[in-house]
């Protein structure tokens, strides 16, 4: 219930949402304390991957949020990607494969694989328009 009132207070950040965009929002568990690993993964490739696709015009924003740990618990990384129309969001598996041959690939952190360092605990993509801000 708290993501949802988190996507809710998230959807607010995102600049000049109009109708038919739709937003993915992917939030991320940092697993056996390797913060480090995730936050280097989700800085050098899902960060730089949506700077290219912003560029690139295949999506429309992004917001990227960490939580690091505290009190004994895990970390969380939050992922909020908005495209302008279903076109783009449509088209987001093809252009983002596009965007990391181009990067030559994905980038590690001590070579632990991106399953040794989360487990996705929510994962939405949802039509936004005005009437839901």
């Amino acid at each position: 219930m708290r993501y949802i009132i988190f996507f809710g207070l998230l959807m607010l950040t995102v600049p000049s949402l109009k109708a038919q965009k739709i937003s993915t929002l992917e939030i991320v568990e940092v697993l056996n304390k390797n913060q480090a690993e995730a936050e280097y993964y989700y800085r050098n490739n899902w960060k730089v991957l949506r700077e290219q696709a912003l560029k690139s015009n295949y999506i429309d924003s992004f917001e990227f949020m960490i939580a690091g740990p505290e009190d004994g618990k895990p970390g969380h990384i939050v992922l909020l990607t908005t495209y302008a129309n279903r076109e783009q969001y449509e088209k987001a598996e093809e252009n983002f494969g596009k965007l990391i041959e181009a990067l030559g690939g994905i980038k590690l952190l001590n070579d632990k694989k991106p399953a040794d360092f989360r487990k996705f605990i929510y994962s939405r993509s949802e039509l936004v328009s005005e009437s839901k801000l």
